[in-house]
């Protein structure tokens, strides 16, 4: 009889070009390289022979395009359920912005790598340049050396690169900016950054990868780029900033859909039900022992 397990589908961060050498339970490391990806085809196949993926019972993505990554590995469709991440929602009132101080800046919050596009986001900003406001970058990473080499010796004086800061530390910081931007370049499998900025009822822009998408009604919570690079940031940055006064109601939206779709009690009643499901499978009298 097959094992009757669930395995939450884990997949690599794929680089911009190269998404087809994808499998669960490993990390791709950015822009990839012709070892790992020998390596991963040969990790896939051995696993395929091996029989493993019909030996759980389901498979558990976090979005529908991580969905159909696990697919592309060679796990039956028919095994996957999507079920999103949740976040909880805060037992305090957020920290207000500073007397004369409107949320008017743009906030990045994550870690400073390539593959997350921040430096094409820091190239939107110095090409729209606009006045009055802030674009902060929240986060560390192997790319904060040449970001701050970049903004010193560009002047850049509007970008301010804050480094980590812990997440009951990030008050200020977050009540100062009505608008946040999630830039990545590759096949994020979810985008918990962008349940983190409805948290505090600020709208993002996000890029057409992985999963980002999926969580944005363009326009109503936030804004989808037509794709990941430095032209296409600018110009849904110059719309957004436009459409300042809708970020409040934008960001509203957002958290009503925390408290609905991605919220504890959501996540339990889908796990409640496949459980449910496979429970039932492993009653059911057509199943033998193999």
């Amino acid at each position: 009889m097959p094992q009757r397990g669930i395995l939450p589908g884990r997949l690599p961060p794929a680089s911009p070009v190269k998404t087809a050498t994808t499998f669960p339970a490993s990390c791709t490391p950015a822009g990839g390289s012709a070892a790992y990806s020998a390596l991963a085809a040969a990790t896939l196949y051995k696993t395929r022979r091996m029989g493993t993926w019909n030996r759980l019972s389901s498979y558990i993505a976090v979005s529908r395009r991580q969905r159909e990554l696990l697919i592309q590995t060679g796990i039956p469709e028919d095994k996957i359920r999507v079920i999103p991440h949740f976040i909880r929602q805060k037992t305090t009132p957020a920290e207000p912005p500073p007397p004369n101080h409107p949320r008017r800046d743009v906030l990045y919050a994550g870690r400073l790598t390539q593959e997350k596009g921040v430096l094409p986001l820091v190239q939107a900003w110095e090409r729209l340049a606009p006045p009055g406001r802030t674009l902060y970058l929240m986060g560390d990473g192997p790319l904060r050396g040449e970001l701050e080499r970049y903004v010193a010796s560009r002047r850049l004086e509007s970008i301010r690169l804050t480094g980590f800061i812990p997440h009951e530390e990030q008050g200020a910081v977050r009540a100062a900016c009505g608008l946040a931007v999630a830039p990545s370049l590759w096949e994020e499998t979810f985008g918990m950054v962008v349940l983190e900025s409805w948290l505090h009822g600020t709208p993002v822009i996000v890029t057409p990868r992985g999963g980002l998408p999926e969580l944005i009604s363009h326009g109503r919570n936030g804004w989808i780029a037509r794709e990941p690079s430095t032209d296409a940031l600018a110009e849904t940055l110059r719309t957004a900033l436009e459409e300042e006064e809708r970020w409040p109601s934008m960001g509203a939206h957002g958290q009503q859909l925390l408290s609905s779709t991605y919220s504890p009690a959501a996540w339990l009643q889908s796990m409640g039900s496949l459980l449910e499901e496979l429970r039932l499978f492993r009653q059911s009298p057509n199943i033998t022992a193999s």
